[in-house]
């Protein structure tokens, strides 16, 4: 088992705020109707930190201008790990489990809380989506507070499933067609009918020697890593050199980790 330094940072809730603002609005939006039972975000994130668990990534989904009444009810993503995790010095095989949270304020989501993965050696969060860790959805009523904190600690006491992932991944082999073949679906979900600024085989550069093994789970977080993060050197649509964008829609990063998880645990199961 490697051990990998701990660089986690934990947000306060200044941090959070100014990160998230969506997440500590005060009223939902003027579009709900009186049968809207409106709970802050803000007694969700309260419950958490009481518990043990600490915020360490946050963010909300960007907001048109002809939408900019949105801005402060849309929705937003918390990332939260067990302060055991988040506090300890190294951590092994570099990856934490962690729980996230997806709500909103106008009505666009439901309270989700789903399994989530954080690898330290490219300070990436993943989304963990497979029949067996599915996301849990929590209506706007009742002790939503108490809900999410329950869900929380099931997720956490699943971990060790969870984490056993990567062992399972890593001891699958997979072919340069199957690569190829993968990263081409993941190009399609990542650009859809856009046209999509590197090739398979450019999604499919390891940035470190620990991910050029050519087994699952490395093919997994060089697709995640390069297509999540963008920063490669392509071609525009008319062929101009151009630079691969991040996603940095709190929608498209859930739905496009979401698919490549699906697409990854598929090839696991047949295997």
């Amino acid at each position: 088992m490697s051990a990998t330094h701990n660089t986690t940072t934990i947000l306060s809730i200044d941090q959070i705020a100014k990160l998230a603002p969506s997440a500590f609005a005060e009223r939902p939006h003027h579009s709900r109707s009186e049968r809207y039972e409106f709970i802050p975000t803000t007694s969700v994130i309260e419950k958490l930190l009481r518990n043990d668990y600490v915020c360490v990534a946050a963010g909300q989904t960007k907001v048109r201008r002809h939408r900019a009444d949105h801005r402060e009810f849309t929705k937003h993503l918390l990332r939260f790990q067990l302060r055991k995790y988040a506090e300890a010095e190294r951590v092994v095989n570099g990856l934490v489990p962690e729980v996230v949270l997806i709500n909103s304020h106008n009505g666009t989501s439901a309270f989700s809380i789903q399994a989530g993965l954080f690898r330290f050696v490219c300070t990436n969060g993943l989304v963990v989506q497979s029949a067996d860790y599915g996301a849990v959805k929590i209506q706007h009523s009742g002790k939503v507070a108490d809900e999410v904190l329950e869900a929380a600690n099931h997720i956490m006491a699943e971990a060790p499933k969870i984490l056993s992932v990567s062992q399972h991944w890593s001891a699958i082999p997979v072919t340069r067609r199957q690569q190829l073949a993968l990263a081409a679906r993941a190009l399609d979900v990542r650009y859809g009918e856009n046209h999509a600024p590197i090739t398979a085989e450019q999604a499919l550069e390891a940035r470190r020697n620990e991910d050029e093994a050519p087994n699952l789970w490395n093919t997994f977080n060089v697709l995640q890593e390069n297509l999540h993060k963008g920063g490669q050197i392509g071609k525009s649509a008319s062929g101009r050199k151009s630079t691969s964008r991040a996603i940095k829609s709190v929608t498209n990063s859930l739905n496009f980790n979401r698919r490549l998880w699906e697409m990854a645990d598929a090839i696991a199961r047949r295997a």
